[in-house]
């Protein structure tokens, strides 16, 4: 199992001036480009954009005749031709897509982010409202008519509700619609796996990680809900409950069986149970082997059951990477083909990864192929015992773009973890930039013994300094163990210092005069001669959890933490005196503001994205005041001016500006893919002094251009 994130390709977008969607067709003699276009808002003003997002990484795949409908982890609706699997058009949209589900006969349906849902043209991508729900839509799907309910779509959304005595948190919980007889059936949780059966029954499983699993039942013909208990534990002394639930198949028969497992720091189960009937039945089970010594038989899962697909003469079996074939007894297992797939690491409920493999398309005919949909390789052919990936080259791979800088080797995004190296654009699409120094271990180290099985670095702190050049601070996942701090150049790694200590290479940090400091709950490092030595214990009980630097005419030097959400002041202090680095506490009036962005302005005043809004602050004179322009109505999270001075802002509903001395706020919610979508960072493009670099999480980046008003 391969445990990192992909990339894929680009194609070539026919712009629609001043359209709410891009809708493009990919000839095959067309050169790999990206998705770019142009929209005029209410302003007025005319924005270019180009949009840069992984066509690899799918979330949803229907197929209707010869077309693959997929659905990105954007939020994009792609179309591949059959039995090329070639990608011939791409919609991407203001609004985000959700799900797709299938509607009446041949009707393929798409659910938006603002609770609509959509007919789409398989030819054009083109989408007809058909209705709208208070909520965005998870899940759909066609009910045949059965007893006194008639034929009708049914929709799984996620609302939420207010958590009692949270102060104003609001908590999910997945809410069934039957639009055939306008009911609706409120779950108490979120479920992630659903099944309309032919007895008018909608199954809902939880996969919650570590934490287990739910499982439960809404009769739309009845009108009950009824929460599955799971069957007694096999061993008799741990209370019942339910392994995550991956998913469910409906057998020809009529039976319907749940599977799933749990995965988490190396613990694996799976299992499959028959549900339909008065209590589940468990028809096969599988934990570790109780002897530590002990190895699964590879002749059977030894991860949960991911999909299951009834076959003519027994089920084909995928458990993550691995596809067994057995009869519907559920013995005779033979497994006759490994999968080369490669996974998002991390989840929230558990140390491990989602299953790879989102869809499977079982042949239409007699010698076709079986085809995959993924989160990280596109489609993958299987045919008997080989896969063949279909992925697209070229893509921008990164699982939650959240940061972007612009060094002298070229712009680099970043995701949110250490662990994870950046992006950069080439000219043949996107790739990982390698930037980390060659892995080597202290060979004089206290550590060396336990490192030496190690192959590459845990983590790599890549810092750019106010010239574009790039320092790194490397480290292993031991504590103490090798630390290595080298700088770029000419694109190459220089060596500065090795050493075994317990620094945390995510807690260093570069300041606009080139010294590296690093800043823990062990107290404030600067690396000098080659070594990192501890200069000053931090004051005060808090400690930063990352510091980045927002002045160049220090010191004293001002940082902001992200994670924590405060403002930092470094006072390196002259030769002999300990540097002191403390928290800059934001009041207004008795209360205490917690500061998401910060940005420096012309002057010495900050501007600063509070919980409480907009404001400036002199950090000379600790005065605080308020913006003399029209502020966003929702929060910040991101701030930056480009090369003409204005002001970008960035948060949950996506983009604005202001003009260099300004007080009119100009929103973006006009350009696909970005208005009304989170953006979780903005940079200065470097190329145009017009435009800016937009960070989009999992959806990707956006260059986007605002040109002068006409």
């Amino acid at each position: 199992m391969n445990i990192i994130t992909r990339l894929t390709v680009c194609l070539v977008l026919s712009a629609v001036f001043e359209s709410m969607a891009l809708p493009a067709i990919l000839r095959a003699d067309e050169p790999p480009m990206p998705p770019q276009g142009e929209v005029r808002l209410a302003s007025g003003r005319v924005v270019e954009y180009t949009i840069h997002y992984d066509r690899n990484s799918l979330r949803a795949s229907v197929r209707l005749g010869n077309d693959l409908i997929a659905l990105t982890n954007s939020g994009t609706l792609l179309r591949f031709e059959l039995p090329t699997v070639r990608l011939v058009r791409e919609r991407i949209d203001v609004e985000e897509v959700t799900c797709l589900g299938h509607g009446e006969g041949e009707e393929i349906l798409a659910g938006l982010g603002d609770g609509r849902i959509c007919r789409v043209d398989v030819a054009t991508l083109e989408l007809k409202d058909v209705t709208k729900l208070p909520a965005a839509p998870r899940w759909m799907g066609w009910g045949q008519a059965n007893g006194n309910r008639p034929a009708g779509l049914v929709v799984v959304t996620e609302p939420t509700k207010p958590v009692k005595g949270g102060g104003g948190r609001e908590l999910p919980y997945s809410m069934v619609h039957d639009l055939a007889t306008k009911q609706t059936f409120a779950l108490e949780e979120v479920f992630t796996t659903f099944l309309l059966d032919r007895a008018g029954r909608v199954w809902l499983g939880a996969d919650r990680g570590e934490w287990g699993g739910r499982l439960a039942r809404v009769d739309l013909v009845n009108g009950t809900i009824k929460a599955i208990k799971p069957p007694p534990a096999r061993d008799p002394d741990s209370e019942a409950s339910w392994d995550g639930v991956y998913g469910f198949i409906e057998l020809c028969d009529g039976q319907v069986w749940s599977f799933g497992g749990s995965s988490h720091m190396g613990y694996n189960s799976g299992y499959i149970t028959r549900v339909d009937g008065a209590k589940p039945q468990p028809l096969y089970a599988f934990e570790p082997p109780r002897n530590p010594e002990g190895e699964p038989d590879p002749g059977r899962p030894s991860l949960p059951i991911t999909h299951i697909i009834e076959e003519d003469n027994g089920l084909l079996v995928f458990s993550y990477d691995d596809v067994f074939g057995v009869k519907q007894t559920l013995n005779s297992w033979r497994r006759f083909a490994t999968l080369e797939l490669q996974y998002h690491w991390g989840r929230p409920d558990a140390v491990g990864s989602y299953p790879s493999v989102i869809t499977v398309h079982p042949p239409s005919q007699v010698g076709e192929p079986y085809l995959l949909a993924t989160v990280a390789d596109g489609y993958v052919r299987l045919e008997l015992t080989k896969s063949t990936s279909l992925s697209l080259p070229g893509q921008l791979g990164a699982t939650d773009v959240c940061a972007v800088e612009h060094p002298a080797e070229g712009t680099l995004v970043f995701e949110g973890d250490d662990r994870l190296p950046p992006w950069t654009l080439g000219p043949k699409g996107w790739e990982i930039a390698s930037l980390a120094p060659p892995f080597e271990i202290d060979p004089a180290g206290a550590a060396a013994e336990i490192e030496k099985g190690t192959e590459s670095w845990y983590e790599t702190r890549i810092l750019v300094g106010p010239d574009g050049a790039i320092s790194t601070v490397s480290g292993t996942g031991v504590s103490d163990g090798t630390r290595t701090t080298a700088r770029r150049v000419g694109g190459k790694s220089l060596q500065l210092g090795r050493e075994t200590s317990s620094l945390v290479p995510s807690a260093s940090f570069l300041t606009a005069d080139g010294t590296l400091w690093n800043a823990g709950s062990d107290g404030l490092k600067r690396f000098e001669q080659g070594s990192w030595k501890t200069v000053a214990p931090l004051l005060g009980d808090e400690s930063p959890s990352g510091l980045n630097p927002l002045n160049t005419n220090g010191p004293p030097w001002l940082l902001l933490d992200s994670f924590g959400k405060s403002l930092w002041q470094l006072k390196p202090g002259v030769p002999g005196d300990k540097p002191q680095l403390t928290r800059i506490m934001i009041r207004e009036g008795e209360k205490r503001l917690s500061t998401r962005a910060a940005i420096a302005g012309p002057s010495a005043a900050l501007l600063l994205a509070t919980d409480a809004g907009l404001r400036t602050y002199d950090p000379m004179t600790q005065r605080l005041s308020k913006v003399d322009f029209v502020e966003p109505p929702q929060s910040v999270n991101t701030l930056i001016r480009d090369g003409l001075g204005r002001l970008w802002l960035g948060g949950k509903y996506g983009v604005a500006m202001v003009e260099a001395g300004g007080k009119t706020l100009e929103t973006f919610d006009r350009v696909p893919g970005i208005g009304g979508r989170e953006v979780y960072a903005l940079a200065p493009d470097p190329h145009h002094e017009d435009g800016v670099i937009v960070a989009l999480g999992s959806r990707g980046a956006a260059f986007i251009r605002a040109l002068p008003k006409p």
